[in-house]
């Protein structure tokens, strides 16, 4: 057989330099296709140009993110429909949405991105209304009843999990499919700075904001605050400071003026300091001191490992899948472990652990010890020695010849 093969790699929503799943499927397409095989990425739209070198792109829409319980199905239906043209050899699907060859779920299970999502409520009648709004909204129930049927799928040969969380959250909401699982962790392409550079970071970034040269800065970076903790990790700062940390937040991304007030509230309005959309956050990491992102559900974070590779202690959630690349073997953190992002108590102990500079030069030696290979080249040999594995299995099985997604062949893998 053959080891150059005719992939589609399927998503949602692709955009050039987009989000975490778009940038991985961008990546991956492209390293693939760097490899000698023919890549298509198959997406329900497309936003921009969508131009990858080496790499077809196709849209089910023309126009208009899948906002629709309509819109979903549509795609999954014409996204199954590409697989069975007899067009591609094995599928690698980035959603639960569409049952390929092999399913990689980056943004996680949706079951538990639900329930986690109703926990994240602080009331009991919001968790109420959200558990009720995700049964009656058409997008999330497509979506939901898409997964079920994705991972109960004969067709799917293989379900490649990023980090241990999503190998987890299988085992627990679809424990038929358990057996598939393989471990593809995730990657994150940083370029690590000099000793001069970061000094110069620091002093170019401290010197903008007026920070004084001693305070303990604390860096948050997200598009979403609400889901990954920044209301609770504000908390945490003003109970840090009444503690008597001289110590300063960050927040790089998008931040509403509810969190402005929450600040000015909690008696931190001149400690939270909010730097907006930062267009080079990798060189933002060395000014700071600490990264935090007490998450209440994320698969596999890139700020975590990102931060960790460049040196830095995490404050990180236990539903974080980057709490992964952020512990030793021995159970050793390069930083603070949270076990509930509600806790403000405990959050603000961490951040004020972590004012100690004795603490975090201890986390950074765990996070040095970790030894790591979180290039992208190593997790997309990763993804290529599934996909070959999948179509090797699918004709081991003396099945007609690689033409189409219902000619795979779907054995269960007990050992795994």
């Amino acid at each position: 057989m053959s080891e150059r093969l005719r992939v589609a790699v399927i998503l949602e929503h692709f955009q050039v330099r987009g989000g975490g799943a778009e940038r991985n499927a961008e990546e991956v397409g492209r390293l693939l296709g760097q490899k000698g095989h023919k890549v298509t990425i198959l997406a329900g739209s497309v936003t921009g140009e969508g131009r990858v070198e080496g790499v077809d792109v196709e849209a089910c829409f023309a126009s208009g993110k899948l906002k629709s319980g309509s819109r979903v199905r549509g795609f999954s239906k014409w996204a199954v429909s590409r697989l069975e043209s007899g067009d591609f050899d094995v599928g690698l699907s980035l959603t639960t949405a569409v049952p390929a060859t092999v399913v990689q779920p980056l943004a996680g299970v949706m079951a538990e991105l639900h329930e986690r999502m109703v926990a994240m409520r602080g009331s009991r009648w919001s968790r109420a209304w959200r558990r009720w709004l995700y049964r009656v909204n058409s997008k999330h129930r497509a979506l939901r009843e898409l997964e079920t049927m994705t991972l109960h799928d004969p067709r799917v040969y293989r379900i490649a999990a990023i980090s241990s969380y999503i190998a987890q959250q299988v085992r627990r909401h679809y424990p038929s499919a358990a057996g598939k699982i393989v471990m593809t962790p995730n990657a994150v392409e940083v370029a690590l700075p000099t000793v001069e550079q970061k000094a110069q970071a620091r002093t170019r970034w401290r010197s903008r904001l007026g920070t004084p040269v001693g305070r303990t800065v604390v860096v948050f970076v997200s598009m979403d605050p609400r889901r990954k903790g920044l209301g609770p990790l504000i908390e945490a700062v003003s109970g840090a400071v009444r503690s008597g940390c001289d110590v300063e937040l960050w927040v790089a991304g998008r931040a509403g003026r509810s969190y402005h007030t929450l600040a000015r509230r909690c008696g931190v309005g001149d400690r939270v300091r909010f730097l907006g959309k930062v267009s080079d956050v990798v060189g933002l990491y060395p000014a700071a001191d600490v990264a935090a992102l007490p998450t209440f559900f994320d698969p596999a974070s890139r700020v975590v490992i990102e931060a960790v590779r460049m040196g830095l202690p995490v404050i990180v959630s236990q539903y974080d899948g980057s709490k992964d690349f952020a512990v030793d073997g021995q159970g050793e953190v390069a930083g603070v472990l949270i076990d509930d992002p509600h806790d403000t108590k405990a959050l603000s102990g961490a951040v004020a652990r972590l004012c100690d500079s004795t603490f975090r030069n201890q986390c950074v030696e765990v996070g040095k010890g970790l030894d790591l290979d979180l290039s992208m080249r190593r997790h997309v040999d990763e993804v290529q020695a599934v996909l070959l594995e999948a179509a090797t299995g699918r004709e081991a099985k003396g099945s007609t010849p690689r033409r189409g997604h219902n000619n795979l062949q779907s054995p269960v893998d007990e050992s795994l």
